[in-house]
């Protein structure tokens, strides 16, 4: 046991260290504060109390200084005030960041009650905690014979603890809308009992969302994981070295359709359906990463099993999902068998794994009354498949798969305008005739595709200029001609084979998610979840080309950028957090009232009905929150309820 503990102990001397110098500071801290006020300081003034606080944090500093360089982090530097200065302003970074915090929930949120204060507290201590260690060990302590060589992979870890602490909290401020009620109460369980029979066969992504609507601390740390995993899996595939892509990632998450972002991420039980299983796709296409490679590269047998779980898990979730997932499968074995002429165990327990899911999940009876008239809800219409397909793809279908992304269809368009116009330059003299006029061709559609985009942006009512039927037909045209024109620049101006391919894969997968869609009614902005995110990476595999020679260093602007969009995104959310707690708690302290008046959520875009508005979102509600089936609701602007009731 002793030697267990020494050997713990040297292998993690510096965390270890620092938590007992953390604990002594602490000491240090309390017993000069409480020794000024019982000696020469009054407690009840406010002034002199203030000036303890102030005196027992400076020496603290000192002491948790000296301490953190001399047996923390035993820094060697000879620059001892610029040392010290950094580690001041450290503190203090932490220090603001502590109080911000406790103020945005305590105050601003009015989450004051006791339990919110211990918990917001042990937060902001956790965060001041690692806060502390990571600017020390990165920025204050930094070695300058290592400095250079970790200086991109510390920043890239303090980038993803900030983020994943952000999106922790973000997330934790998503109301609870539409049919979280329902799965969140005694309905869901019922379904539960009756193993989802006659509903549908999304097992896991059922259950996921039963769990995430009834532990909202759960439900924020899946989301903020699942989100930081698939940043992550990004960067990986792209096999990028620049330190903006995952930067990048996040801005393009962050101007995502606001109806998308929505239903994907502030809606939890459509989030457990339509995110996790396209994690799950982009984990196995990483460890596949191979097939666009010339060099053979086998995948373990220690990844058999996982393979067949994985395969079986990620098609228990979403049905159009559960299709890609199968035909990725089949893709990956028959790109094994043609490049390295065998097949790997895992792809093929992979492949398994899915088949048995996707017979689990489609053998739910919920799917027999599709066809024709539908349940009620989903349909399948009957008739020939292609005159449907092509009716669906000229309606709603184009908008929520392209037209819809403005922000990164303008991004993607100008990065392909800007690979085109650099291989031409580079290529002028060598490329042929027929490569220049097709990538010309394709510069000319993305140009009149990005001037449509803005077009539509701008006015309000294209109808009124364009008749409707007509410009369906236009639209619908002008994206398949973006389609081709971005495969055409991948095609010729983009020289790594393996980056091609990688490419190319990623403009198959956009196809394949989508095609059933076509047959399938009602769709909207979450089904296109996944084709978003493989348009993301077809972006970011862009910017990584465009950008590979340039010496300009554009991290900076993308952090701020993604930085700026997350602290929007908390205030927004936060504000509809606060009302949503306002209204719950009134309807604790008013249960038994006949009549309960609550205040709406405002900005409804952001969220999927925070508001319930007819009987069958009513009667969840009043499940949900235990309320009497019989209480009559009503809701009203905040303001308005403000007044009256506050």
């Amino acid at each position: 046991m002793i030697d267990f503990i020494k050997k713990t102990y040297i292998k993690y001397e510096e965390i270890v260290n620092y938590l007992i110098i953390g604990v002594m500071t602490t000491v240090i801290s309390l017993i000069t504060k409480y020794a000024l006020l019982f000696t020469v300081l009054d407690a009840k003034n406010p002034l002199q109390l203030q000036i303890s606080i102030i005196v027992s944090w400076i020496i603290a500093v000192i002491f948790a200084y000296v301490t953190n360089r001399k047996f923390v982090f035993k820094s060697k530097s000879e620059k001892i005030l610029k040392e010290f200065s950094l580690f001041i302003s450290s503190r203090i970074v932490t220090l603001v960041m502590e109080s911000v915090i406790l103020w945005f929930f305590i105050t601003y949120l009015h989450l004051d009650s006791n339990m919110y204060v211990i918990i917001w507290t042990i937060l902001t201590q956790f965060i001041v905690i690692v806060g502390n260690y990571i600017l020390s060990k990165f920025f204050v302590f930094s070695k300058t014979d290592s400095k250079k060589e970790n200086k991109s992979i510390n920043r890239e870890i303090y980038f993803y603890i900030v983020f994943f602490l952000l999106v922790l909290i973000l997330c934790y401020l998503f109301p609870y809308t539409h049919d979280d009620w329902d799965w969140g109460s005694v309905t869901g369980l019922e379904r539960l009992k009756n193993s989802f029979d006659n509903f549908n066969g999304r097992w896991l992504g059922n259950s996921l969302g039963m769990l995430l609507t009834r532990v909202r601390i759960l439900k924020s740390i899946t989301i903020a994981s699942t989100l930081l995993a698939i940043i992550i899996l990004i960067k990986k595939l792209i096999n990028s070295d620049k330190k903006y892509i995952p930067y990048f990632v996040i801005i393009s998450f962050l101007l995502m359709p606001v109806r998308m972002f929505a239903q994907s991420f502030a809606w939890t039980v459509s989030f457990a359906n339509y995110v996790p299983p396209v994690l799950i796709a982009l984990f196995i296409i990483y460890k596949n990463k191979s097939v666009f490679q010339e060099k053979k590269e086998e995948i373990s047998n220690k990844w058999i099993l996982p393979f067949l779980l994985l395969g079986f898990m990620g098609t228990l979730f979403m049905e159009h999902l559960t299709i890609y997932l199968v035909v990725l499968g089949i893709f990956l074995l028959v790109v094994d068998f043609v490049k390295n002429k065998k097949i790997m165990l895992a792809n093929i327990f992979y492949l398994i794994g899915s088949i048995a899911g996707s017979i689990l999940m489609f053998s739910n009876t919920g799917y027999r009354t599709l066809f024709g008239e539908g349940d009620g809800y989903r349909s399948i219409e009957d008739g020939n498949i292609f005159i449907r397909s092509i009716k669906t793809y000229f309606g709603e279908f184009k908008n929520l798969l392209v037209n819809n992304n403005f922000a990164l269809n303008t991004i993607l368009s100008i990065l392909a305008l800007i690979l085109i116009y650099q291989f031409l330059k580079k290529n002028k003299k060598t490329v042929s005739p027929f490569k220049k006029i097709t990538l010309k061709v394709s510069s000319s559609i993305l140009m009149f595709f990005l001037s449509y985009q803005f077009f539509l942006k701008m006015v309000a009512n294209s109808n009124a200029f364009i008749r409707d039927d007509f410009r369906r037909l236009i639209e619908g045209i002008l994206i398949l001609g973006y389609a081709l024109a971005i495969i055409a620049t991948v095609l010729i101006a983009v020289l790594d084979k393996e980056r091609r391919k990688r490419m190319l894969f990623e403009i198959g997968s956009i196809v394949m998610i989508s095609a059933p869609l076509l047959i399938v009614k009602p769709i909207g902005p979450r089904c296109f979840f996944a084709t978003y995110l493989f348009f993301t990476i077809l972006a970011a595999e862009f910017l990584d080309l465009v950008l590979k020679n340039e010496k300009f260093d554009f991290t900076w602007m993308l952090r701020t950028g993604s930085y700026t969009l997350i602290s929007l995104f908390l205030i927004i959310y936060g504000y509809c957090f606060m009302i949503e707690q306002k209204r719950v708690n009134y309807m604790n302290e008013h249960k038994n009232e006949e009549k309960l008046v609550l205040p709406k959520i405002p900005y409804n875009s952001f969220m999927q009905v925070p508001n319930p508005g007819n009987d069958w979102f009513r009667t969840q509600y009043r499940q949900y929150y235990d309320l009497n089936e019989n209480v009559e609701l009503e809701f009203i602007d905040y303001k308005e309820w403000k007044k009256r009731y506050q």
